[in-house]
C-alpha cells in the first residue's frame, strides 16, 4: 500500500454563499449576504480556505536569510559529488514559495506520488518540446520571406504537430488517472474512495485548480525560469475550454491572432471537437483521446504496465517517465534541469554564472579560452553558446513496422515510487504550523 495516503483528511471546502440568503440593503443598494447560522462570542471561528479566484502571486524572489533558513529546514541534502537536480528539489522550492491559500494537505499529499510525478514530468517534457517547437516555428516564418515554402516544409512541420500530439497524449493519460480517481487519486475523488457518496464539487474544483498552478510554476523553474506567459497560456489551453481559459482572459486579447495559420496547425494540432458548446464541453487536452490518427494503444500504459517489447520512440518516453534522476545523462534523456549536476545551481536551482575576469591576466585568459572555442566549434561544427539544457530529438515514428494485437495483455505493472515520506510530514507540518498562525491572528484582530 501507498504510504502516503494513509492522512486524514481534514480540510474544510464549504463555499462562502452556502447556508444564508440575500437580502436587499436600502444603505449600499444591493444585495448584502446574511448567513442563517448562529455562533456564540466565544466561539473560535474556522474560516474556509478561499476560492481560488484571480492571479496567484509565489515569493521566488526571496532575501538571503530565507534562502537560508529553505536550505537548513527543507533542503535535500546533497548525496555526494555526483548529486543532480531531482524533481523533488524543484517541488520543494515551489511550494516554499507557494501562497498558503493555495496549499492544503490534499495538495501535498497529492504532489507526493509516484501518479503525479508521472504528470510532471510528462508536462515538463511537453512544454520544453513546444517552446522549442515555437521558436524553430518562429524562425521558418521569418524565412518565409526569403524563402519558397515547399513539399518538405509540410513534412517536416507535420513531424512537429505529430510529436507534440504524442507528448500531449502523455499528459492526458496522467489527466484521466486523476478525471476517474484511479491508482493512488482514488482517496481525492469527487465521488469518494468508493464512488458512491455525493459530489464533492468545491473540494475537486479547489484541488484542481492549487495543483494546476502549482505546476504551471514547476514547469517554469524546471525550464530555467523562462516564458512563463506562454507555458500559462498553454497549459491553460489545453486543461480548460476557452469560457475557463482565465490566462487568455487576463491578457484582454486573444493571442491566437498573433500566429499564423502554420503555426496553429503544428502547435495546436488538429484534434479538436467542434460540438462543444458552452458549459457541455471537455478540456482541449481529452479530445487527444478520440482524435483519429495512428497511436500506438501502449503509450496508454508507459510507465505503469511493463512492456516486453517496445520501439525506440515508446522507450524514450517511458524513460522519461520513470527512469531515475541519476540516469538521465547515461539514458541520454533532457526534462529541463532535472539530471543536470546540483553544483551549477545556487539553492533556488538559479544558475551559477561565473563572471568574466578583468584584469589584464584575465583579458589574455580569454583570448587563449575564445581560440580555443573558436578552434573547437571549427573542428565539431558546433555553435560557441551553450544552453543550459539540451534540445528534445525524438526517435521517428516507425509505420512501417505495424503493431498487432497481442494474444493476451500483459498484466505486470511497476512498483509505485516511493514517496519522499520525511520531506511530505515536513511540508504538512509546515502548512498546519501557517494555518494555525494566520487563524490566531484573525482571532486577536477581528
Amino acid at each position: 500500500m501507498f504510504d502516503c495516503q494513509n492522512d486524514d483528511e481534514g480540510e474544510y471546502f464549504e463555499g462562502l454563499y452556502e447556508n444564508g440568503h440575500w437580502d436587499w440593503n436600502n444603505h449600499t443598494q444591493g444585495l448584502i449576504f446574511i448567513s442563517d447560522l448562529t455562533s456564540k462570542p466565544n466561539d473560535v471561528k474556522i474560516l474556509p480556505p478561499a476560492t481560488i479566484i484571480g492571479p496567484i502571486q509565489f515569493k521566488d524572489d526571496i532575501g538571503l536569510i530565507e534562502q537560508q533558513r529553505f536550505k537548513k529546514r527543507y533542503q535535500r541534502k546533497s548525496s555526494g559529488e555526483t548529486d543532480v537536480v531531482f524533481l523533488q528539489d524543484i517541488k520543494d522550492i515551489v511550494i516554499y514559495t507557494a501562497p498558503i491559500s493555495i496549499l492544503n494537505k490534499s495538495v501535498i499529499n497529492i504532489l507526493h506520488t509516484s501518479a503525479a510525478d508521472r504528470f510532471l514530468r510528462a508536462s515538463i517534457f511537453y512544454f520544453q518540446y513546444y517552446l522549442q517547437i515555437a521558436d524553430e516555428m518562429n524562425k521558418r516564418i521569418l524565412d518565409l520571406e526569403n524563402k519558397i515554402r515547399t513539399k518538405n516544409s509540410i513534412k517536416t512541420e507535420s513531424v512537429f504537430r505529430d510529436n507534440l500530439q504524442d507528448l500531449r497524449l502523455l499528459i492526458t493519460k496522467e489527466y484521466c488517472n486523476i478525471l476517474l480517481g484511479a491508482e493512488e487519486y482514488k482517496k481525492y475523488h469527487h465521488l469518494g474512495p468508493k464512488k458512491k457518496s455525493r459530489s464533492m464539487s468545491k473540494k475537486e474544483s479547489v484541488i484542481f485548480e492549487s495543483v494546476l498552478r502549482i505546476s504551471i510554476q514547476i514547469i517554469w523553474v524546471a525550464l530555467g525560469r523562462k516564458k512563463i506567459n506562454e507555458i500559462e497560456l498553454e497549459m491553460h489551453r489545453i486543461f480548460k475550454s476557452k469560457i475557463f481559459n482565465m490566462a487568455e482572459h487576463k491578457l484582454a486579447h486573444n493571442y491566437k491572432t498573433t500566429l499564423t495559420l502554420e503555426e496553429l496547425c503544428v502547435l495546436q494540432g488538429h484534434c479538436f471537437n467542434p460540438n462543444n458548446k458552452k458549459l457541455n464541453m471537455r478540456a482541449p487536452l481529452m479530445n487527444e483521446l478520440t482524435c483519429h490518427r495512428d497511436v500506438s494503444f501502449m503509450v496508454f500504459g508507459l510507465g505503469v504496465v511493463k512492456y516486453s517489447r517496445l520501439n525506440s520512440r515508446l522507450r524514450y518516453m517511458e524513460r522519461v517517465l520513470i527512469a531515475p534522476e541519476m540516469m538521465f545523462s547515461e539514458l541520454q534523456v533532457t526534462i529541463g534541469i532535472i539530471g543536470l549536476p546540483r553544483a551549477r545551481f545556487n539553492t533556488m536551482l538559479r544558475e551559477i554564472k561565473v563572471p568574466a575576469p578583468t584584469t589584464s591576466s584575465g583579458a589574455s585568459v580569454r583570448q587563449s579560452m575564445s581560440r580555443l572555442a573558436s578552434r573547437f566549434s571549427k573542428s565539431t561544427g558546433t555553435a560557441r553558446t551553450q544552453k543550459l539544457y539540451d534540445d528534445i530529438y525524438l526517435p521517428p515514428q516507425d509505420f512501417e513496422e505495424r503493431e498487432h494485437l497481442p494474444e493476451y495483455f500483459p498484466t505486470e505493472s511497476y512498483p509505485n515510487k516511493t514517496c519522499n515520506h520525511q520531506h511530505r510530514l515536513k511540508w504538512l507540518a509546515r502548512i498546519t504550523r501557517l494555518r494555525s498562525g494566520r487563524r490566531s491572528a484573525k482571532i486577536r484582530h477581528p
